[in-house]
């Protein structure tokens, strides 16, 4: 297959954090093309069947139990689906690299839309019988196609320029390039649907640009896809499939997203799938909700996920219908106003009575517009979320927004006076409010105020625009919320509070759980680097993550974290890998 391998270890950062996703710090690695077996993990996994007896027999056994792990390993998740096709001869494929720049230098030809240059994937001949045969021998280990190297939130890949192209994430210094597949290809799979109705009969999760042909859109949709995520362009073509339809082809799909493009989606298009799909547990991106979406939406007792876009008044839609929906494990609600995202909520969740609420585990406020009108405000959505969730389930809120949480006015009521009402929610683990506080800030009483409230917080997320807190104002917080973990706000790290911390270590109640902060400033000299050292160390003895926004300041706190013997927590992968190792060298 078409591989590129680089180094075995990723490469971090100074700190080796860039920032926080969700709610796990992001590690900062170059993204390897693909996940293969490296020479240790191999070495371990002879080691682990070889016997005592050694023996022709014993070879054989080794050589084949290896052989079968490396090529479930190579092929259970591909980037495309036309990445298949280069485990085949190089008789058969070619790989044309982009027309030189000084032959098209005044045109696009060659580039994708976001100016790449494109190489392009073509056949030399027509496949043979038995190519075919090892094709599908291949395609039938085939797990997920576009889930590699995905974001946090699990949402799948899709490329902007069609079901055919794919952009191959390669090292920093080179870059990346997109590969598009040729005409010869598509051909090749269109042509040979009649005698392979499914190509990849184990896959499970599927993401798929627009453009795809309906011959080969049947190849794709397997029996057992649990997880489809699609372009707006592609869910016309999917909801167009007669005999079989897409919920005949693929009737387990329980996750289906829509991957939101500057197109019109007409709304009985998505009706016409999730309506047919028993085992949908979660909707996310921009699908469009008609009234018989969310007849079948109110007939369900519970979901996983429920993404709206409310940009229009979804109550007009749902009229008339009995809500039986209970049950919601993550709530996403985006608009252009927080009274949009008012709206959608209550059309949800509104009509389950004055003394009957909803089971939420996780809210999710997204306000796009920038453009703040005097009549919208958080303080709405603060005070109308708690009239319809349970205090007691809600486990996660996040409000995000694109401009202030209320106009600036010297009359508007504080930050956390707007906040006030959500401290209903006291068994709150994650509060996230990146929202852009136009110019007004949190001061540490107003924080200390939400936070008392909320004794079982372990993830506090905060606007970029926030003013740094000093060290015992973070110690102070850490009183009041003493199960808290990743604390994403500023906290300036000055001389004089290090100093005067140290002079007060026997009384000070460090921060145990504390793995990620937000640091500004460094130690300048040796003698505050070893005074730093000595009472962070003590403050904060789980630190792993120190996130930094200048680099000196990510120099400094990495020879901080060196001179406490700590490094940058690694994923179980590169455990593994250095286990490998160690094993290798003691044979």
């Amino acid at each position: 297959m078409f591989r590129e391998i680089f180094q075995s270890w990723p490469r971090f950062k100074s700190t080796g954090i860039t920032g926080f996703e969700d709610d796990e710090p992001h590690i900062s690695r170059i993204p390897k093309p693909h996940r293969c077996l490296e020479v240790p993990e191999i070495v371990a996994l002879i080691i682990s069947h070889v016997d005592d007896r050694p023996s022709f027999r014993t070879l054989s056994q080794v050589s084949r139990t290896l052989s079968d792990l490396a090529i479930d390993a190579l092929y259970a998740d591909l980037d495309s689906w036309f990445e298949l096709f280069m485990c085949l001869p190089r008789s058969l494929w070619n790989l044309k690299p982009p027309p030189s720049p000084r032959m098209f230098s005044g045109g696009r030809f060659g580039k994708c839309g976001n100016g790449m240059r494109v190489w392009t994937l073509c056949f030399r001949r027509k496949m043979a019988e038995k190519e075919w045969t090892f094709l599908r021998s291949r395609a039938a280990k085939v797990r997920s196609i576009g889930f590699r190297h995905v974001p946090h939130s699990g949402v799948g890949r899709i490329s902007s320029e069609g079901w055919n192209s794919l952009v191959y994430r390669r090292s920093q210094s080179i870059g990346p390039k997109s590969i598009m597949a040729d005409q010869s290809v598509i051909d090749a799979l269109v042509n040979a649907a009649p005698s392979v109705p499914v190509l990849f009969p184990n896959l499970c999760a599927l993401a798929l640009g627009h453009g795809c042909p309906a011959p080969a859109l049947r190849m794709l949709l397997s029996p057992g896809l649990r997880k489809l995520h699609v372009s707006t362009g592609l869910l016309l073509d999917i909801a167009n499939l007669t005999s079989p339809s897409a919920p005949d082809l693929c009737p387990f799909v329980e996750s289906f997203h829509v991957q939101e493009e500057l197109r019109f989606i007409r709304q009985n298009a998505s009706a016409r799938l999730i309506c047919g799909w028993k085992h949908l547990r979660s909707i996310g991106g921009a699908v469009p909700i008609d009234q018989h979406v969310w007849k079948h939406l109110a007939s369900l007792s519970s979901l996983d996920t429920l993404e709206i876009r409310a940009f229009s008044p979804p109550s007009r839609a749902r009229a008339g219908i009995c809500n039986k929906l209970r049950e919601i494990d993550t709530l996403i609600l985006s608009g252009g106003q927080y009274k949009d995202t008012i709206s959608a909520l209550e059309a949800v969740l509104g009509d389950r009575g004055p003394d009957t609420r909803f089971v939420v585990r996780r809210v999710d406020i997204r306000v796009l517009s920038s453009i703040a009108s005097p009549d919208d405000s958080v303080v709405h959505l603060a005070s109308a979320l708690p009239e319809l969730v349970y205090a007691e389930t809600l486990r996660e809120l996040r409000v995000a927004s694109g401009r202030s949480l209320s106009p600036r006015d010297s009359d508007r009521p504080s930050v956390d006076d707007l906040l006030l009402p959500f401290v209903a929610f006291y068994g709150l683990t994650t509060v996230d409010l990146s929202t852009h506080l136009n110019g007004r800030s949190f001061t540490h009483p107003q924080l200390m105020d939400l936070a008392c409230h909320w004794p079982s917080l372990e993830v506090l997320r905060l606007s970029s625009s926030q003013e740094a807190f000093s060290l015992q104002e973070l110690l102070a917080l850490g009183q009041v919320c003493p199960k808290i973990r990743i604390i994403d706000i500023p906290v300036m790290v000055s001389m004089a509070n290090i100093r005067e911390i140290s002079t007060q270590m026997d009384s000070v109640r460090c921060l145990e759980n504390a793995t990620c902060l937000r640091l500004r400033g460094y130690p300048e000299t040796k003698e505050d680097m070893e005074a730093t050292v000595n009472v962070m160390g003590k403050l904060v003895p789980r630190l792993r993550h120190p996130n930094c926004e200048r680099e000196d300041e990510e120099v400094a706190w990495n020879s901080v974290m060196g001179s406490m013997g700590k490094e940058p927590e690694v994923e179980k992968r590169e455990l593994f890998r250095r286990y490998a190792r160690a094993m290798c060298q003691c044979q």
